[in-house]
């Protein structure tokens, strides 16, 4: 077998992992560079591969960033953090061989999903949102075409990540309004209208107005505008039995009650708030915590005396 081929046989074992033949590792054992990790693969003692192991097979730009693609992946899907770690290790080391370009690109936004996806496990949270929200930055600067998918989809995936750093408390009020800024963009710059990602960019500037307005800033503005962009989602791209419809139904109705609660419109807020309520309650994928909720906002009832701001 010719380093060509190993190589190949490889990806495409690391491409079904765990799912392999074991006429392929035999193979790739018998193949000088591939033997240790085809021998760790079979003998399930994978999560001990380091970046080295697969370095001397082909100090390759290509095949470094095509292998941490593929292990990123496994551990995205299996949240499985030592090939989470294993994979961005990869990605990063495939740029030290790499020239500024699409893959380059590539391998910048795929390390920024990585580190989302360790963040979410409690590694160090703080330090892999903001090294993927800056990730992002660079695919967008070192790659990725302007006005392209893959150019929007590095715009929302850095609006997502604000939003969350500020929901963390780093920088709220900057980190949100860049989230509201980054989502717009993204809508405006590449994503398919009418697409999952489209209503998710609009759920996400929605999210993040609707926390500037918490915060004391243009209250009324932001609130209206949440308000507008949540139902846009469900009408843009959302399905309706995708989980997220009915969550956008309970956002909307939480910003329509917060409008109440400052006066604006109290009564008309309510009752459109419970209406919205009654119709997220219908869909299946709601969770206990989130029907609980909806059965105690239905007993809402505007204060006496309260009048429209």
């Amino acid at each position: 077998m010719t380093a060509k081929d190993a190589i190949a046989l490889l990806l495409r074992v690391l491409g079904g992992y765990p799912d392999v033949q074991q006429k392929d590792l035999d193979a790739l054992k018998a193949y000088p560079e591939t033997k240790g990790i085809a021998e760790a693969l079979s003998s399930g003692n994978a999560e001990d591969l380091t970046a080295g192991d697969f370095e001397r097979v082909a100090d390759d730009g290509t095949f470094l960033f095509t292998v941490g693609a593929a292990i990123l992946n496994y551990g995205i899907e299996r949240r499985n953090r030592p090939f989470l770690e294993l994979g961005t290790d990869l990605l990063a080391r495939s740029r030290e061989h790499l020239e500024p370009g699409l893959e380059y690109a590539r391998s910048l936004a795929a390390e920024g999903s990585g580190r989302v996806t360790l963040a979410e496990l409690g590694v160090d949270p703080r330090r892999n949102l903001l090294s993927a929200a800056s990730l992002n930055e660079r695919a967008r600067k070192e790659g990725f075409p302007e006005k392209t998918e893959e150019y929007a989809l590095a715009l929302l995936n850095e609006a997502i990540v604000r939003n969350i750093l500020a929901d963390m408390d780093v920088n709220s009020l900057e980190n949100f309004r860049c989230a509201a800024e980054l989502s717009e963009r993204a809508r405006n710059e590449g994503l398919i209208q009418n697409s999952a990602h489209y209503a998710r960019a609009l759920m996400n500037e929605a999210n993040a107005r609707q926390m500037i307005a918490g915060l004391g800033f243009d209250e009324e503005a932001n609130f209206n505008r949440a308000v507008e962009l949540y139902r846009r989602a469900r009408e843009e791209g959302l399905q309706p039995d995708a989980p997220e419809y009915p969550r956008s139904l309970i956002a909307e109705a939480d910003t329509l009650v917060r409008m109440a609660d400052l006066c604006l419109d109290p009564a008309e807020n309510i009752r459109r708030a419970q209406e919205l309520y009654q119709a997220a309650e219908k869909h299946e994928s709601l969770t206990d915590g989130e029907r609980a909720k909806i059965y105690r906002m239905l007993q809402l009832k505007v204060p006496e005396g309260a009048s429209a701001r």
